[in-house]
């Protein structure tokens, strides 16, 4: 499933996904997986792992194109910046992936991941890449994308997915714009089909019997329902925590669900 979420504060995004001992989203002692992806980086000069500061930096607008250091949006009289930041999609796995991945350490399953998330951040690329200079709509099919991958194993509750990071900066013959994130926004759900389908025949060519949900997601048919629930307790404290707010995990954003997590972990665990 892909859920999206406005970026509010970016300091605050960027310490929730770069700082494992403070999130232990990760293997505790571990680097969280991160990486640049998309046509704009190479316009920015993104490469590589994710530096907390560098992506401070591009959610807050302060870039450096063809045309040297820039401060994307409306300056205010007091120093301030008018901008939209960016937005959060995280793309999550189903859970009988999670357990064959991260219990089992199965390559295929981990490639089937890697593969078909690449191709759905692709695809948003290319549909959601547009802006617009001197009022004309004009699509660049570029974005730049902050990719961390999460496994939440404090309460050894799997549950893979990756933040995905979009900032709010699309390039146009080497300068930098904001992005217009309508056509973003609209190809949001298809992605997520794109995802399920080629997630499950890349599993299928490797071997797997697949099934799929009610809402077309995709689970390996060797597992029972009651072996994910046993995987999903976590899970479904932190869905329980959020529905006292009103809440569910695709209304919520980053924040609320950061807070209702931290709030239902197991901290005897995580000293462990």
């Amino acid at each position: 499933m892909i859920s999206k979420a406005a970026i509010a504060n970016a300091s605050g995004i960027a310490r929730h996904v770069t700082d494992t001992t403070r999130t232990a989203e990760y293997y505790l002692g571990e680097n969280v997986p991160s990486c640049w992806v998309g046509n704009a980086c190479g316009d920015l000069g993104l490469s590589g792992p994710v530096d907390e500061q560098v992506l401070v930096d591009q959610l807050e607008g302060r870039v450096t194109d063809v045309t040297g250091e820039r401060q994307l949006g409306r300056v205010d009289a007091d120093g301030s910046v008018d901008r939209r930041k960016g937005w959060d999609f995280t793309i999550s796995e189903p859970k009988s992936l999670s357990i064959e991945r991260e219990a089992f350490g199965n390559q295929a399953v981990a490639e089937a991941i890697a593969k078909s998330n690449e191709s759905t951040l692709a695809y948003l690329q290319d549909r959601g890449g547009w802006t617009r200079i001197k009022g004309e709509r004009v699509h660049t099919g570029k974005l730049a994308i902050a990719t961390f991958e999460h496994v939440e194993s404090r309460r050894s509750d799997m549950d893979v997915h990756t933040h995905a990071l979009v900032m709010n900066t699309t390039t146009h013959e080497g300068k930098a714009y904001s992005l217009s994130n309508e056509e973003l926004f609209a190809h949001r759900r298809a992605a997520d089909a794109l995802k399920q389908m080629e997630e499950g025949y890349l599993l299928s060519k490797a071997g797997y019997a697949v099934r799929y949900d009610a809402e077309g997601h995709v689970e390996l048919a060797g597992y029972t329902r009651d072996q994910i629930e046993t995987f999903s307790k976590g899970a479904a404290e932190v869905e329980a925590q959020l529905k006292k707010k009103g809440l569910t995990r695709d209304s919520a954003d980053w924040s609320d669900r950061n807070e209702s997590n931290l709030a239902t972990r197991d901290k005897k665990s995580a000293a462990e």
